[in-house]
């Protein structure tokens, strides 16, 4: 499992896939033929897709911020009409992509299955009935398709633990019939971010681990552990002692009273900077009743984060916990469990963990 944001939102996933897609060529390139091609005349340049593409990602993070466009009712509710559009848009761009990129029109199958499922999420029918239609074709797309529907329904379930268990028997039947699928154990694996419960999550990777054999599923299997690991440091007593960009010795401990929020997380990291308003609001709002933050950075490029730190001191002068002697992966998140970021980490007055998902439960 590589180490990159996590997918709550389904569409970090499809903006992830879609971001190497267009960043994989950087000039102008003639058309190239094929059969996304067949029936056209004339293309919009690539220059212009990937400009577009671009903004139809951003405005499709911005739509989804924080996974709960998707998994709250009321608020997909509030966005659906707005959020089907946007994704019928998008889907016409990357459609677009693949007159010009052969990689694009390699994953058109899986990208718009992606997409169907996403939008049937939001109820739109169209989307349903098309994601229906790719999951009965008996194309290399249609294992796919089928547990992407499972995983819809299971996203709507997600208050419905008795209604999620059920799901999961279908989609241990699909991926019995699939194992060596990655993209089937891969859409399974992301159902344990929409679990009811801990008992629902945990019988996700137990499927996972019990069924998948694909390429990749021993990096899901370590994904898994990793993540088990993280959960494990709840309720437990937490200090974390580094040096910060300014190459001075930090812990946690000497903030003994405080509610700490460690925030894992890289400038390189879009969905990280997504995350920036909200930490940056609820710090404005609760630092003066308790509250204290430090970011602990895996910025490759000891610049970057400083010239980033530079820009934002004024709302953004909690400490920085990053080395650079070691850029990267930062030392803490692999001893604690972190494998993506942004990840958010709740500590309580007395130095206890309270939740290793404060991202996923920021409000609450």
């Amino acid at each position: 499992m590589s180490r990159i944001p996590s997918a709550n939102s389904l569409l970090k996933i499809v903006a992830l896939c879609s971001g190497i897609l267009v960043s994989n060529v950087h000039a102008e390139k003639p058309i190239v033929a094929g059969p996304a091609t067949a029936s056209s005349t004339a293309f919009r340049p690539r220059s212009t897709v990937d400009a577009d593409l671009q903004r139809s990602i951003s405005a499709l993070r911005e739509m989804l911020h924080g996974g709960d466009g998707l998994t709250d009712p009321k608020r997909r509710s509030e966005i659906a009409a707005k959020a089907i559009l946007a994704i019928k848009e998008y889907h016409q761009l990357f459609r677009e992509l693949a007159m010009h990129e052969a990689l694009a029109r390699e994953n058109m199958g899986s990208m718009s299955a992606q997409l169907w499922m996403t939008g049937m999420v939001f109820g739109d029918a169209e989307s349903e009935a098309e994601l229906k239609k790719l999951s009965a074709s008996g194309t290399a797309d249609a294992a796919e398709a089928a547990i992407l529907l499972v995983r819809a329904k299971w996203i709507l379930a997600n208050t419905d633990a008795e209604a999620q268990r059920k799901l999961l028997f279908e989609a241990a039947t699909i991926l019995k019939a699939n194992s060596r699928n990655d993209r089937v154990s891969g859409g399974i694996f992301e159902m344990a971010d929409a679990a009811a419960n801990s008992e629902n999550r945990a019988a996700v990777q137990k499927l996972i681990i019990d069924e998948a054999k694909g390429q990749r599923s021993n990096g899901l299997i370590r994904a898994i552990q990793t993540a088990q690991r993280l959960k494990a440091q709840e309720n437990k007593a937490m200090v974390l002692t580094a040096v910060t960009i300014n190459g001075e010795n930090f812990s946690t401990a000497d903030w003994k009273g405080k509610v700490i929020l460690v925030n894992f997380w890289a400038t390189w990291c879009a969905p990280c900077k997504d995350e920036l308003p909200r930490i940056k609001k609820v710090y404005a709002e609760y630092h003066n009743k308790g509250l204290e933050i430090v970011g602990v950075s895996c910025d490759k490029v000891p610049g970057q984060l400083k010239d980033f730190m530079a820009a934002n001191k004024t709302d953004m002068p909690w400490p920085q916990l990053y080395d650079e002697k070691t850029p990267g992966w930062h030392p803490l998140a692999t001893e604690i469990g972190i494998d993506t970021i942004p990840t958010l980490v709740l500590i309580d007055r007395k130095g206890v963990v309270r939740t290793v998902e404060a991202r996923e439960k920021f409000e609450e």
